[in-house]
């Protein structure tokens, strides 16, 4: 669960055995859910760059925040 506030930017996904690539543009305020395939099967990133390209128009970057929110389980081995 991440919550991205701010400027909009653009996360990439690329799946991982399949070798595709896809693209998802966060504006402000958006909240992302990762569950099931897109979370095991898919890594994602948000690149570092000044601008990102949406729809054939550039969109410029400014300051962002990510509030990400994660389960983590705890093993005792």
């Amino acid at each position: 669960l991440a919550l991205s506030l701010g400027s909009a930017c653009v996360m990439t996904f690329t799946h991982s055995q399949a070798r595709r690539e896809a693209a998802l543009l966060l504006d402000p305020g958006s909240l992302l859910v990762l569950q099931g395939e897109a979370r095991s099967d898919w890594k994602h990133a948000i690149p570092k760059r000044k601008t990102d390209a949406v729809g054939g128009r550039r969109i410029a970057r400014g300051r962002r925040l990510s509030l990400t929110f994660r389960n983590v389980v705890l093993t005792h081995g």
